[in-house]
């Protein structure tokens, strides 16, 4: 038996002031996480809870006044 897992990625929308972040449905396991700079990275887990579109999470996130990062972790 092989086994390939395989990562989610991220992507940005940008729509109506708000870019949304959204990544694949299927990636139950993992949640997004942000931190401001990166290195040295102090990710903490979003507050926006994501929804669902069609097949994918998606979150929003209103553009702010500096630098955001994102990720997903599991």
């Amino acid at each position: 038996v092989c086994v390939i897992q395989v990562r989610p990625s991220l992507e940005l929308v940008w729509m109506g002031g708000h870019f949304l972040i959204r990544w694949p449905a299927w990636a139950v396991d993992y949640r997004l996480q942000t931190t401001a700079i990166q290195a040295p990275a102090n990710w903490t887990d979003a507050t926006n809870l994501p929804g669902l579109i069609g097949y994918d999470s998606v979150a929003t996130n209103r553009v702010g006044g500096g630098s955001q990062f994102f990720r997903l972790k599991r």
